[in-house]
């Protein structure tokens, strides 16, 4: 009995040591997002290029499925967004537009649930309002406020969710009173924008940073009323003792202070472009210095 309580006990240590903890890779779970992928390779190249053996973890669905994951030692990190993390953990509409707001309300509640948040970084993903070139030289329009007056039937194609995301649909009937006359639920960026420019609707929402967005075809309208809450990046991290964690730490920190939207816009862009995300992460963060060329 006492040998195959031992065997018991060394086979639970080694499943262990492989989740999430230090004996194992630095592992970084994957929003379910299309730049989900993108962030999570960003990451990894980040730690593997400061000598810490790193790799992404399970696809997973949401914020709470993210910090689930975190806290219980399934993965050892994840991207998130300011707004998206606040509103998801404090409920929908807790998030503002202030920066520094928003992440200390997520720093609470991220480490009231056992995890650690670092300071935002200036790289930023706020949902916008996209029109076509021809529309803009048509009807003069340049930001939302100018959308919501056009005398005309405003038609959207929006992510689904947004029908009750506080930073979608409900915020622009709130903030700009904007209600469209039809909202089509479209899921892949590069879809809606389609449908936008066969002009089968008037305007599109999609994060500011897709890199499916044209500098030839669309205008993004100016947010002119701040509806918009923060949504700059944050490392999530567990909170634990293991011999990388400085390591790791002063790589997010490295990575916090240099990044920033036109960066994330890149990387974007040049992964829609068919650019494999590891790669386009290692030049771009080559290129600032923060891992070896």
């Amino acid at each position: 009995m006492r040998t195959a309580s031992l065997a018991l006990i060394l086979v639970l240590a080694a499943l262990l040591s492989g989740c999430g903890g230090g004996d194992g890779p630095f592992v970084v779970a994957v929003p379910d997002s299309e730049e989900g992928e993108v962030l999570a390779a960003l990451y990894v190249e980040l730690l593997e290029g400061n000598g810490i053996e790193a790799e992404t973890g399970a696809r997973l669905g949401s914020t709470r499925a993210l910090l689930a994951a975190v806290v219980e030692g399934r993965a050892n990190a994840y991207p998130e967004f300011s707004g998206t993390g606040l509103d998801a953990l404090a409920g929908p509409g807790s998030a503002t537009p202030d920066v520094a707001e928003t992440a200390s309300a997520l720093r609470r509640e991220v480490e009231a649930r056992g995890a650690q948040v670092f300071d935002p970084s200036l790289a930023t993903r706020p949902l916008a309002l996209v029109t076509t070139y021809d529309t803009w030289d048509r009807t003069g329009v340049y930001d939302v406020s100018g959308l919501a007056g056009l005398d005309e039937e405003v038609t959207l194609a929006v992510p689904p969710g947004c029908a009750s995301a506080p930073g979608c649909l409900p915020g622009l009937e709130e903030v700009y009173a904007l209600g469209p006359a039809e909202a089509i639920e479209i899921g892949p960026v590069a879809e809606r924008l389609s449908a936008l420019r066969r002009g089968e609707v008037l305007a599109a929402v999609v994060p500011a940073t897709a890199g499916e967005l044209s500098g030839t075809l669309d205008v993004v309208l100016v947010d002119d009323r701040q509806q918009q809450p923060a949504q700059n990046l944050i490392p999530v991290v567990r909170d634990e003792d293991d011999d990388r964690r400085e390591e790791a730490y002063r790589a997010f920190d490295r990575l916090t202070e240099e990044l920033a939207t036109p960066d994330l816009r890149e990387l974007h862009r040049r992964v829609a472009d068919g650019e494999d995300a590891d790669d386009v992460a290692r030049d771009l963060l080559a290129d600032k210095g923060l891992v070896e060329g």
